[in-house]
């Protein structure tokens, strides 16, 4: 990936989370990186960008906006289902 052409979708601060993030994204067709990923020491306190290509980043950003909600909608289910 050419430097110059990546721009930030994501900032976390859990290498795990990150790597899921940059897995989902290449499972639909959407090729990233990971910024800071070999920060393991600091992990927690040092933030780490998940990169994509800037033509590919509105998709990317969808996509994980489904992902977060679809999330939310699985935490209420379970939620409901307790009840």
């Amino acid at each position: 990936m050419d430097p110059e052409d990546l721009v930030s979708v994501c900032t976390v601060n859990n290498p795990t989370e990150a790597e899921m993030i940059r897995n989902s994204l290449t499972s639909v067709g959407i090729a990233s990186q990971i910024s800071g990923e070999n920060q393991a020491a600091l992990a927690g306190i040092l933030e780490i960008q998940v990169l994509t290509h800037e033509s590919d980043a509105a998709a990317a950003r969808k996509h994980l906006r489904t992902l977060r909600r679809e999330k939310v909608e699985r935490k209420k289910k379970r939620i409901a289902d307790r009840k």
